[in-house]
């Protein structure tokens, strides 16, 4: 598939950034410091975050655990499960998926890609989650990541979104490392950039909007299926 063309967040318009939690937006508008138990060592440039296969994750308190892949564009935006229970195999109910349903439709999300397996899914006991997304009127995609194939219809999904000028979210069960590799390989094949690159940028979107997220280069590589990548 060939890479479209980069362009801006929102180019010309920044009002069209979906709000996050009370009335900020993008993280290219949101204070440039984090809470100080939060800042990694950096130079004025950029980070560096992950060495070989080690995995850096950060700290959220955002609600859902919603927050854009970066700063670039205002289409992809990762986030925890609809109803995510403490335990994760509890069942949830569809009352429980509710909030979350009404907390998407609000910030504009008319997409869904679910990075959940099929074992996982089966948590949602009283109604499918398809049903339950199709009942809110929302278009939902799933899409196992270790399917074969995977990757490259993932990628089509985002990018067909961002051709209808539609927002979507990926989540896995707590929107943390599967979603954090959405987010780093949705920059990587939108934008041009390196493994390392994408990892460092998703890692620091994630700090400045308080959302937990993971950065793994190696990890991310393996599943692009890229070993020529710099990842390592």
């Amino acid at each position: 598939m060939t890479r479209p063309s980069a362009n801006t967040c929102c180019p010309g318009n920044s009002a069209s950034c979906p709000q996050l939690e009370d009335g900020t937006k993008c993280e290219s508008d949101l204070p440039a410091t984090a809470p100080a138990q939060q800042q990694l060592e950096c130079d004025s440039h950029s980070l560096i975050l992950v060495q070989k296969n080690d995995t850096i994750r950060t700290k959220g308190l955002a609600r859902h655990n919603f927050g854009p892949a970066s700063s670039r564009d205002c289409i992809v935006f990762t986030s925890e499960r609809p109803g995510n229970p403490a335990c994760k195999m509890n069942p949830i109910s569809v009352e429980a998926t509710q909030p979350w349903i009404e907390f998407m439709l609000r910030k504009g999300i008319t997409n869904v890609l679910v990075l959940l397996d099929p074992w996982e899914l089966e948590t949602y006991t009283e109604m499918s989650l398809e049903n339950i997304y199709k009942q809110a009127e929302i278009k939902c995609f799933f899409e196992p990541m270790k399917e074969e194939g995977a990757c490259d219809r993932i990628f089509q999904i985002l990018y067909d979104a961002e051709q209808r000028g539609e927002k979507i979210v990926a989540h896995c069960t707590g929107g943390c490392g599967r979603s954090g590799r959405i987010a780093a390989g949705w920059i990587i094949y939108r934008y041009g950039v390196s493994v390392e690159e994408a990892t460092d940028e998703v890692v620091r979107c994630a700090i400045r909007n308080s959302v937990c997220r993971k950065g793994n280069c190696y990890m991310l590589a393996e599943w692009l299926n890229a070993p020529h990548l710099n990842c390592c």
